[in-house]
C-alpha cells in the first residue's frame, strides 16, 4: 500500500470503553461542545489529533461547505462555502475518496489543500472519515494533526471503527442544517437557471428552440459554438448561457478575435513572461488566466491566425497554457464558448481553418436564426429597446410604435439583424419623439422635426472608377476608396462602409490599413 494517502482495507475494533466514551460525548446537547470534548478524548487515547472539522460536498454547486471546527480549547460554528475547481471535482468521487482516507501530507491531497487553505491553517496530516446513516451520505469528519506523517494506519483504523456513533451524531447535529442547505440551494439554482432564460425568451420567443438547447447544456462544461449572422445576438446568448450555469459568479471574458492584431493574439490569450519581448517589462496574465474558473467567449473565432489556432487547439486538448517566453505548462479551468458569423465548415474546406480545431469547437453548435426569420420578435424587441432608450435619455414617456411603423418593420429584411433594429429604434425615438411612425430608415433625406431643422450640406456622388485600368490590388484599393468616399469616411455603424461591404468594422480597418487607405 502507499505510504502517503490510502483507503484502509477494513476498520479495526475500538476498545469498548473508547466506543462508549465517544457515544457519550456525542450525546451532548451542544454539538460544538461535543466536538471540543471529542478532541480532548482522542488526545487522551494517544491519537495525534490537533483538531477536527465537519463539512460536506454539494455537487449542485461544486462546493464544500464547512459547518464547524474545534481544537482542545475552542470550537467554532462555520458557514464557509469553498468553490472547487472543475479539474478537482472528479477527485471527490467515491472512486478516489474511500470511506476512511489516511493522508500523510496535505500536499498529497489537492482537494483538501484547496478547500482548507483559507479556513484552517497549518494542517500537516489527517484521517478523513466519510459518514453515512441508513445508506445516506451525511457529511465528512476530519481529524487532523499539525504535523506531517503523524498518523499510523492502526490509528486510522481506530477512527474508522467509530464511524457509526459519529455518523449518528453528525446526522442529528448537522444533517437537518445540511438538508435545509441542499433544498435552499436547489431552489436558488432553479431560480438562477430559469430567470436568465425567461428574460431571453421574453424578448425573443422565436428563439424557443435555441433556448431548449441552452437549457440542456447550460450546467455542463461542454464547448459551445454559436453560429449566426452579424447582429443576431451571439454574445447575449453566451452571457445567458453562463448566467444559467454554475459558473455564473465566475469571470466572463469576452474577446473579439478580429479586433486583436495577429501579432498580439497569442500574448493576449496566453499571457507572457517578463523579457519575452522588448516591451515585456513584467509578467502578464492572458485572457485564459484571467478567466480561471469561468468562461472565455471568443467572438469572430474565424479571425484567429494559423498559429493562434494551433495554440487554442492545444488548450482544448490538454487544458493547459504556456505563456509567451515561458516553458512550464499552466493548468486552466475555463469553459470555451466560441462564435462566428461565417461558415467554419466552408472555411475548413477552403483550407482557411484547421479541421481538428473545428471539430473541437463544434461539440455543441447553436445556430441563431436571423431576425427576418422570426418576425414575431420584432415588435417585442423594439418595445424593449424603447424602454431602455427612455431610461437612457431620461425621456418623459416611453415612445410608442404606430401600427404602420410595426407593419413596415415586420416587412423589412433587417440585414443587420437585432443590432440594426436597436440602432434604428434609438434613431427613431430621438428623431420622431413620443410617437414613432417610421421605424425603418427610408432611402433619401427625411424631414427633421421643426426644432432640429437646419440646412444639410450638399454631397456629390463620387465618380465611378475605370476598373479596367487596375490590377487585382489596384481594383481592391479603388473599390474601397470609392466606398469610403461614398460613406464620407464613416466605417462602422448604420450606413457605414463596413455595413455596405458586409464586413466587420475591424476586418475592414485591417484591410484598409494594408491597402494604405488608413
Amino acid at each position: 500500500m502507499d505510504t502517503h494517502q490510502k483507503g484502509l482495507e477494513g476498520p479495526g475494533q475500538a476498545p469498548r470503553e473508547l466506543y462508549e466514551s465517544v457515544s457519550e460525548v456525542c450525546s451532548l446537547a451542544s454539538p460544538l461542545q461535543a466536538l471540543r470534548r471529542l478532541v480532548r478524548l482522542l488526545q487522551q487515547q494517544g491519537l495525534p489529533v490537533s483538531g477536527i472539522f465537519v463539512n460536506t460536498f454539494f455537487s449542485e454547486t461544486r462546493s464544500i461547505r464547512f459547518f464547524a471546527r474545534a481544537d482542545a480549547t475552542e470550537s467554532l460554528r462555520l458557514d464557509i462555502e469553498v468553490k472547487i475547481p472543475e479539474g478537482l471535482v472528479g477527485e471527490l468521487s467515491y472512486e478516489h475518496r474511500p470511506e476512511t482516507l489516511l493522508v500523510r501530507s496535505l500536499s498529497e491531497d489537492p482537494v483538501t489543500a484547496w478547500a482548507t487553505r483559507n479556513v484552517i491553517a497549518g494542517i500537516g496530516s489527517y484521517v478523513m472519515q466519510r459518514l453515512e446513516l441508513d445508506g445516506q451520505h451525511v457529511g465528512v469528519i476530519c481529524f487532523y494533526s499539525l504535523r506531517e506523517k503523524a498518523w499510523l494506519e492502526s490509528q486510522a483504523a481506530l477512527i474508522a471503527s467509530l464511524a457509526q456513533p459519529l455518523s449518528t451524531w453528525v446526522a442529528r447535529a448537522w444533517a437537518a442544517h445540511i438538508g435545509r442547505e441542499n433544498e435552499a440551494l436547489r431552489r436558488q439554482l432553479r431560480q438562477e437557471k430559469s430567470e436568465p432564460l425567461e428574460r431571453f425568451l421574453a424578448a425573443s420567443p422565436g428563439l424557443y428552440q435555441v433556448a431548449q438547447k441552452m437549457r440542456r447544456i447550460a450546467d455542463t462544461d461542454v464547448t459551445v459554438l454559436i453560429e449566426g449572422e452579424s447582429g443576431t445576438g451571439k454574445e447575449v446568448t453566451a452571457r445567458t448561457l453562463v448566467q444559467m450555469s454554475s459558473r455564473r459568479n465566475a469571470p466572463f471574458i469576452a474577446i473579439n478575435c478580429g479586433a486583436i492584431p495577429a501579432s498580439l493574439i497569442e500574448s493576449e490569450l496566453f499571457g507572457y513572461e517578463k523579457g519575452a519581448f522588448t516591451d515585456a517589462k513584467n509578467r502578464h496574465a492572458g485572457y485564459f488566466e484571467q478567466a480561471e474558473g469561468g468562461t472565455l467567449f471568443l467572438d469572430e473565432i474565424e479571425e484567429l491566425s494559423a498559429l493562434a489556432q494551433v495554440k487554442l487547439l492545444r488548450v482544448l486538448q490538454e487544458r493547459t497554457i504556456t505563456r509567451v517566453g515561458g516553458e512550464s505548462s499552466i493548468p486552466v479551468d475555463v469553459r470555451i464558448i466560441a462564435a462566428t458569423n461565417r461558415s467554419l465548415e466552408e472555411m475548413v474546406e477552403k483550407g482557411l481553418f484547421r479541421t481538428d480545431l473545428y471539430y473541437r469547437l463544434h461539440v455543441f453548435p447553436i445556430k441563431l436564426p436571423p431576425l427576418r426569420d422570426r418576425p414575431g420578435d420584432i415588435g417585442l424587441l423594439a418595445r424593449l429597446f424603447l424602454k431602455r432608450i427612455a431610461a437612457k435619455y431620461h425621456l418623459s414617456e416611453i415612445p410608442r410604435l404606430t401600427a404602420q411603423a410595426l407593419e413596415e418593420a415586420v416587412r423589412y429584411r433587417w440585414p443587420g439583424n437585432v443590432r440594426e433594429l436597436e440602432n434604428s429604434t434609438e434613431r427613431a425615438a430621438l428623431e420622431e419623439g413620443p410617437v414613432i411612425r417610421h421605424l425603418v430608415q427610408r432611402p433619401g433625406p427625411r424631414p427633421a422635426p421643426a426644432a432640429l431643422a437646419r440646412p444639410l450640406p450638399q454631397r456629390a456622388e463620387p465618380a465611378a472608377p475605370d476598373l479596367a485600368a487596375y490590377d487585382w490590388e489596384g481594383l481592391q484599393k479603388a473599390y474601397f476608396a470609392a466606398l469610403l468616399k461614398s460613406c464620407y469616411g464613416k466605417i462602422s455603424g448604420p450606413g457605414g462602409a463596413a455595413e455596405r461591404a458586409g464586413m466587420h468594422p475591424n476586418t475592414l480597418r485591417s484591410r484598409l490599413s494594408k491597402l494604405g487607405l488608413l
